[in-house]
């Protein structure tokens, strides 16, 4: 079996939250509120040789527009598919430190009526960001609970960090070698 990658450069990049659309401050043709409204978010630089990754897609959509190839490999600089494994669903989920309590109930610090009794008594957690795409982060719920339904969906853990989890339903059947 030929083994095939992509490998594609990323980038943590400005983006204006309501089109979508990545902004450059060296970019002379938008206009001044194209800047009011952005985040930051990491984003697949275009790269010609790649159609997948035309028009700054985000890691989600770019891992969706690559299946059947699955992740073998991301970093802050890049991310490497290749078809050693196929995969035919995919869900980037973020995360986010937040405050909990002794019993794991989120506990928001900006809320008028949260004591300092109560954030002397929490915690700092790592909660999946909720995505309607991914129906399994409803609520925001923990780790080990966002993985336990991942997995009872099918689906595996193929990258985890502190901003992101991924998970494929990626099958190996055909390859040979193994992958380290």
């Amino acid at each position: 079996m030929s083994v095939d990658q992509h490998i594609a450069r990323t980038a943590f990049v400005a983006v204006n939250r309501y089109t979508g659309q990545v902004v450059s401050k060296d970019d002379p043709t938008l206009p001044i509120n194209a800047f009011l409204h952005t985040e930051h978010q990491w984003r697949v630089i275009p790269d010609p040789s790649l159609p997948n990754t035309a028009n700054w897609p985000t890691l989600a959509a770019y891992l969706q527009a690559e299946l059947p190839f699955s992740l073998s490999k991301i970093s802050q600089s890049m991310i490497i598919t290749s078809n050693l494994g196929s995969a035919s669903m995919v869900n980037v989920a973020y995360l986010h430190l937040t405050n909990v309590d002794p019993l794991g109930n989120i506990v928001d610090k900006s809320d008028p009526r949260t004591t300092i009794a109560q954030m002397l008594h929490t915690q700092l957690a790592y909660r999946v960001i909720p995505n309607s795409g991914i129906p399994n982060s409803a609520g925001g719920p923990s780790l080990d609970k966002y993985l336990a339904a991942e997995l009872a969906s099918g689906l595996s853990v193929s990258h985890i960090d502190q901003s992101m989890i991924i998970t494929s339903n990626i099958s190996y059947s055909g390859a040979t070698g193994v992958q380290g």
